[in-house]
């Protein structure tokens, strides 16, 4: 062992230079005469001297040998806290190396390899971490630290880590482009409103400059801003559109040129209050003017009301606003007032007067061809007429009813919502669809007599089935429409007639005789076509 031959090795050595050194030192002793109390107290010093020396050397060899074993300890520790942040196994010395320092060395090699992983991974925690917060804070948000198992996160977690940032970012990305696409709208209602601000969280969503928090509160706050503007905006354009309404209605009653009409609307731009004060100043022109022309706006505004008593068929109505000759501005104001309720009338009964339409078309359809239905041609007609004839009929008859339906549902629908009543101004729907369901009837009577005409073979019994047919029930029927009366009377004629307390009903009778006069000719030329063969045999 070497501690043994250490020790053999330097006593050898030692004995024999300090037998010598001793011996020189007791002659010289001697020589000069040191009494024997002085060479004994000098002994015991040169013994202590060596003692304490070599008690020395024991004492900092052994505080070297703890100090490495202190470090030995405390690196093991720290090596095996790093192995277990890391989620590894425990490091063991390995018993090949035997020495102290040794173990220090490859503990120290251990924790330096360790330490490398753990500030990799730290350092991509660290920048990971910054960058969270970083966008939690553009989201207004309050980033809580991420917690981990072990000091040290691992691999799968820093992996976890970076898509909660990857999500993070696409978040703050998808908010960006969201005020970013909304900020043009934003500045164009703004602008076109010129809207001022009224406190600062509306200075900050007009501005939205870099510093703004891209938080779900601010996006809500955006929003609810825009729709704050935009129904700012569409209020404006309503107002707009009543102004460009009503200042038509002052051009056409004043028979204001078209070019003068054209260099007003060319002028009217820039932001929605500039045009309403361009507006309301030209309203307020015409106006004036109006005052200095009630005659001429009396006419103009009762052709106005004449095309409304076409499309809503109006048959009651005060004849002394259509008939007066008092030109005064009171007459003016009741014709305004009354043209702005038929409009309203109108306006909600428009669907229902196309519907109208729609169905007296289909009426006016299927009573032709129930006409068409008694042309002793029609069996020469090649092509499949007759089938498209009888489909066109089939159809007719399924499309009235379902229109009646429709239209029934309609009025009790606007007279609920708006409490309007259709028969506001005359029309009683109950009687119309009965005398147009009356007229069919009657249609198909003449149909009815006329194929039984054939078997008679006789011109006086068919002449006597035509003209009964033409007077049955003539007093029940009714026109199909004001268009019916329009395409018989000219304009002329209408204006020629004469006006009564109440707007002039619609003659039934005459109406009738001018609808059946094509009937009767119709008839008659089949009669003859049937009698012809007899006369000739």
């Amino acid at each position: 062992m070497f501690c043994h031959s250490f020790a053999d090795y330097l006593t050898e050595e030692l004995v024999q230079n300090l037998k010598n050194k001793f011996n020189e030192i007791g002659e010289i002793w001697r020589f000069v005469g040191f009494p024997d109390s002085y060479r004994e107290q000098q002994t015991e010093e040169i013994r202590q001297q060596f003692i304490d020396l070599a008690d020395r050397l024991l004492a900092t060899n052994s505080k070297f040998r703890d100090d490495g074993l202190k470090y030995r300890e405390y690196k093991l520790k720290e090596v095996n806290k790093i192995l277990s942040d890391l989620s590894l196994p425990s490091f063991q010395l390995s018993e090949e190396f035997q020495t102290l320092i040794m173990q220090n060395k490859m503990l120290q090699k251990k924790f330096n390899e360790l330490v490398v992983v753990k500030n990799e991974r730290m350092s991509k925690l660290e920048s990971l971490e910054n960058k969270l917060q970083k966008i939690n804070q553009l989201l207004g948000e309050i980033y809580q630290p991420t917690k981990f198992v072990t000091d040290i996160p691992s691999e799968m977690e820093l992996k976890s880590l970076a898509l909660i940032l990857r999500d993070r970012e696409k978040l703050l990305t998808d908010r960006k482009m969201k005020f970013e696409s909304l900020k043009p709208a934003l500045m164009k209602f703004t602008n076109d409103l010129e809207y001022k601000p009224e406190n600062d969280d509306e200075k900050m969503l007009i501005v939205l400059n870099r510093d703004i928090i891209y938080s779900q509160f601010h996006i809500n706050k955006l929003m609810s801003f825009l729709n704050k503007l935009s129904s700012l905006r569409e209020t404006a354009k309503t107002q707009i559109e009543k102004q460009l309404e009503k200042l038509q209605q002052l051009y056409n009653r004043l028979d204001i040129d078209q070019k003068e009409r054209d260099l007003f609307l060319m002028d009217l731009v820039g932001t929605l209050p500039r045009q309403q004060q361009l507006l309301d100043a030209e309203i307020a022109k015409y106006e004036i003017i109006k005052k200095n022309s009630i005659e001429k706006i009396i006419k103009n505004v009762r052709i106005e009301l004449q095309a409304l008593f076409e499309k809503c068929r109006v048959s009651q109505f005060d004849g002394y606003l259509m008939d007066s000759n008092e030109y005064t501005e009171e007459l003016l104001n009741e014709l305004e007032a009354e043209f702005n309720v038929l409009k309203i009338f109108h306006d909600k009964y428009q669907e229902v007067f196309e519907k109208l339409i729609e169905f007296e078309d289909s009426m006016e359809c299927l009573i032709e061809l129930e006409r068409k239905s008694t042309d002793p041609n029609r069996f020469n007609n090649r092509g499949g007429a007759l089938l498209q004839m009888e489909r066109d009929r089939k159809i007719c008859l399924k499309k009235l009813p379902k229109l009646e339906k429709e239209i029934r549902t309609l009025i009790t629908m606007i007279e609920t919502e708006h409490n309007i009543p259709l028969n506001s101004y005359g029309l009683d729907i109950d009687k119309y669809f009965e005398m147009n369901w009356e007229q069919l009837k009657d249609c198909k009577t003449i149909t009815t007599a006329s194929k039984n005409s054939k078997s008679q073979n006789t011109t006086e019994s068919a002449k006597k089935i035509n003209q009964n047919a033409l007077s049955n029930k003539k007093g029940n029927r009714i026109p199909f429409s004001p268009r019916s009366v329009n395409q018989r009377v000219n304009k002329r004629e209408l204006d020629e007639q004469p006006r009564s307390g109440k707007i002039a009903k619609r003659n039934i009778y005459d109406d009738i005789v001018k609808v059946d006069e094509g009937e009767k000719q119709f008839q008659v030329s089949i009669m003859v076509v049937n009698i012809e063969p007899y006369n000739v045999n």
